[in-house]
């Protein structure tokens, strides 16, 4: 089974705001139930699997998006630090 980092990030003033009271645990949630997935893909998949194209392409849109929002939590926790 492979782990994947648990990120946490500070509160930010923002969060201080009933727009934002829930987000967070909403967020882990999300991100449990897709390291549950991520784990089920991993061990159905063979390196030498023929992986339908539709499957290849769901696969690297997501990514693309999660990467996006990394690197904009991670720009906006690094502006935080430097401030």
């Amino acid at each position: 089974m492979k782990l994947y980092p648990v990120y946490i990030y500070n509160t930010t003033p923002e969060s201080d705001s009933p727009e934002y009271n829930d987000e967070a645990t909403m967020i882990e949630t999300n991100l449990e139930t897709m390291r549950r997935a991520i784990n089920c893909i991993d061990e159905v998949i063979n390196a030498n699997d023929n992986v339908p194209e539709w499957v290849q392409e769901k696969i690297a849109v997501t990514k693309s998006m999660l990467v996006s929002v990394c690197d904009y939590m991670k720009s906006k926790q690094t502006t935080k630090k430097e401030i």
